[in-house]
């Protein structure tokens, strides 16, 4: 038997001359009913804890399976495995950027001609498009690196670098023609050879 039938079996023992004792079962009825109210909102915040406490507990088992795999001695071996393809792939990077540095040191010579070079007014006017080290313990990155022979090569491309070995004038003078001797389509036969 719980609280309310106790009560009520009371209740009607008592009879209805006995309203100070049914007042006072009045006020344990609803001291009764708080703590059942109380009791369900307990009951729901614990439910609610343990679901989410059982959650908790899949999800480390999740994670703990997840170390496992990651901790196995396929998963060892992969990593290492990767980690040789990375340092291989690095020293291709390192080497391909040590070919870029010694190409731009060679180049970084003709941008550095002498005073008398045929170069040098040419040089000169281009000379600051180039990112250069302001001191010899600068060193350029290699993307300045890049940048410069990209420009470098723009402009060796179009023939800028080369010294002039034409004659200034154009072609020499003819002077092998006997015009006095010859006729006009003759002259003009030995021209065009």
């Amino acid at each position: 038997m719980n609280i309310k039938e106790s009560l009520d079996k009371l209740k009607t023992v008592l009879g209805a001359d006995a309203s100070e004792a049914l007042s006072i079962i009045s006020d344990i009825e609803r001291q009764n009913s708080d703590r059942d109210r109380a009791m369900k909102a307990a009951n729901k915040e614990s439910e609610e804890r343990r679901i989410a406490l059982e959650e908790k507990d899949a999800a480390l088992l999740a994670k703990d399976a997840e170390i496992a795999k990651a901790t196995s001695p396929e998963a060892k071996a992969e990593i290492e495995r990767l980690k040789k393809i990375e340092a291989k792939h690095l020293e291709t990077i390192a080497a391909a950027d040590a070919q870029l540095k010694t190409k731009w040191a060679e180049i970084a010579k003709v941008l550095t001609v002498d005073k008398t070079d045929k170069r040098h007014e040419k040089v000169s006017k281009i000379k600051d498009r180039f990112k250069l080290p302001q001191n010899e313990t600068d060193e350029l990155t290699i993307d300045e690196i890049k940048a410069n022979l990209e420009r470098y090569d723009l402009l060796e491309s179009t023939g800028y670098f080369t010294a002039e070995t034409k004659p200034v004038g154009g072609n020499p003078p003819i002077t092998d023609i006997r015009t006095e001797f010859q006729s006009p389509s003759e002259v003009y036969n030995s021209i065009i050879k």
